[in-house]
This record gives structure tokens, sequence and C-alpha cells, in this order.
């Protein structure tokens, strides 16, 4: 299977502007950038995820899989800028039988046709969220400033 490619324009100037917010607030931004990113890929996830009529003995005692696919915030990454989201499946340890499939159960790789489908909405999703995390995290600087500096006078 072909891998896929995205374009993002307009990023170079987003970080030069990016570049001189102090580091907790480039932090901010970019973990909302990836929750950004992971919800569109649980959404998608969870609309592709195979519902059967029978309930199992796991989906009774764990729930149904559309309902375990949740995501979470990344705290133990291998630099301390760095920020992510994960897309994860819970307590639904039978979806990734599903997704490679097992003996007797075929493969129905349903959160990697997903993830392939929705690849470029979830970048476009945090394209957005860039611009809009930096422009209000620059707004909220230029107002502590502007406080700081009446009070100087």
């Amino acid at each position: 299977m072909a891998g896929k490619r995205s374009t993002v324009t307009g990023f170079r100037e987003a970080a030069q502007v990016f570049d001189r917010l102090p580091e907790r607030v480039q932090n901010r931004v970019l973990q909302r950038v990836a929750n950004a990113g992971a919800r569109v890929f649980r959404a998608a996830i969870q609309a592709a995820a195979p519902v059967s009529d029978i309930q199992s003995a796991a989906s009774k005692k764990y729930g149904h899989l559309r309902d375990n696919i949740k995501q979470r915030v990344m705290r133990k990454m291998q630099s301390k800028s760095a920020r992510g989201a994960q897309v994860h499946t819970g307590n639904a340890f039978w979806a990734l039988f599903i997704e490679i499939g097992v003996r007797g159960i075929p493969a129905n790789p349903f959160m990697r046709k997903a993830t392939e489908d929705h690849s470029d909405t979830a970048v476009e999703a945090m394209r957005n969220m860039m611009g809009k995390g930096i422009e209000a995290e620059a707004k909220k600087l230029a107002g502590s400033y502007a406080t700081a500096k009446k009070s100087l006078r």
C-alpha cells in the first residue's frame, strides 16, 4: 500500500512567530495541536469500528469496541518540549484481533483505513489549531505585557 503525502503551506511563517513565544506557551500550543489531530483520528476510528448484533462475553464485561476508543495526552515523551496525543482502544483488547486477524477471524484493518482516509483532515485540523493557538497565546501575552507596563507607570 502506497504512503500518502500531505502538504502544509504557511508553516514557515507560523514557525517564525511560534519561535518567539516562551517555551511553556509553545508547549501549550503543541499539545492543543496534537489533540486536534487525535480528535479527528478518534472520531474516524470510532465511526469505522465494526459493530456486532451479538454481544460477546468481552463486550459485556468491558463495553463495546466503539465506546472504548478514546484519546489521551502522552505524558512521558523523550524531550521535555515534545507533545503528543494517543488514540487507544481502552479495555477493548480484541480490537487488535479484528485489526490484524487471527485464526478464524479475517483481518479487518478498520483503524489503519480510518487513519489513512482521514490523514489530510487531521493535518488540516492541526494546521488550523496551530494558527488559532499561536494567535490566542500571543493575545494573552500581549494583554499581560500591557497590564505589566501600566503597573510600572
